[in-house]
């Protein structure tokens, strides 16, 4: 944005000419709408409209096996989504676009933006959002700065588990949580040298955000009924990669551990294994 500021009369009746200054005004922009972009083997590609309509962002769905969605967006709408293994099916009317696999039912609403997941084996729904205009957002300036939000509804009976290691209980909801290693060894509270980017629900899904950058989880915290994820990300083309798992905690963990990777023992190291004389 492109402020031009005019000349300033002074006190003593002299008039004092400024420059015109370029100041970036930095502002959350939002997915307002979506409508079905393209089909491949393997990958969906939604164009989104924004509540600024400048720009022409991408949101991918794609599923890596039939019991995991993933969301890939890109504010640009110019890099390359990785497509997924899983078979599925897709279904568009006037409202929506429904996304089937043996496994889950996605449900995305077109305006305003949403999205519902349910569990086909139980039948069960296991998150959703729509309707507040803050699903999706990201910081703009006129272009994509390196910042990502998502958020999702959550009624008062979830609860949350997981980022890695904490001292100060295993239960989350209620608290916002920082994904980044802090070197503090006594009082850690919150604060953690193993954080991780991942939680198991108790209403039978995980959300694991791909993401090496600094990341803060908001468990209802500052909203009781909903949670969020904001994240830093980096380069000229930034993109928002995250996964959400349906299934048991130990399917929802395995299936975290097959897109996170598990760490060899060599890597681990003889300490963590608790080798003793």
């Amino acid at each position: 944005m492109l402020l031009s500021i005019p000349s300033l009369q002074t006190k003593t009746g002299r008039t004092r000419s400024l420059l015109a200054r370029s100041l970036s005004v930095v502002e959350w922009e939002r997915a307002q709408s979506v409508e079905l972009g393209s089909q491949e083997d393997g990958l969906v590609v939604l164009n989104v409209t924004s509540d600024q309509g400048d720009s022409t962002p991408k949101l991918g769905l794609s599923f890596p096996s039939a019991d995991v969605l993933r969301f890939q967006f890109s504010p640009l709408g110019d890099v390359a989504f990785e497509a997924g293994a899983a078979d599925y099916s897709i279904e568009e009317d006037s409202n929506s676009i429904i996304l089937s696999t043996s496994a889950l039912e996605v449900t995305v609403t077109k305006s305003p933006y949403g999205v519902e997941v349910r569990d086909l084996d139980t039948g069960k729904l296991l998150t959703q959002n729509g309707g507040t205009g803050s699903e999706l957002s990201w910081l703009t300036d006129g272009r994509p700065r390196e910042n990502f939000r998502g958020r999702y509804e959550s009624p008062s009976s979830e609860k949350f588990y997981g980022f890695g290691e904490r001292y100060n209980g295993i239960e989350k909801r209620g608290e916002t949580v920082d994904i980044y290693v802090y070197n503090q060894y006594q009082n850690q509270g919150e604060r953690s040298y193993l954080a991780v980017p991942f939680f198991y629900s108790s209403k039978g899904y995980g959300l694991y955000l791909d993401s090496t950058y600094y990341a803060q989880f908001d468990m209802a915290d500052s909203d009781p009924n909903q949670y969020t994820f904001t994240v830093n990300t980096s380069g000229d083309d930034p993109v928002l990669d995250y996964y959400i798992i349906s299934g048991t905690p130990e399917e929802v963990i395995g299936g975290y551990s097959e897109l996170s990777g598990s760490p060899g023992y060599a890597q681990m190291g003889i300490w963590a294994l608790d080798v003793r004389q």
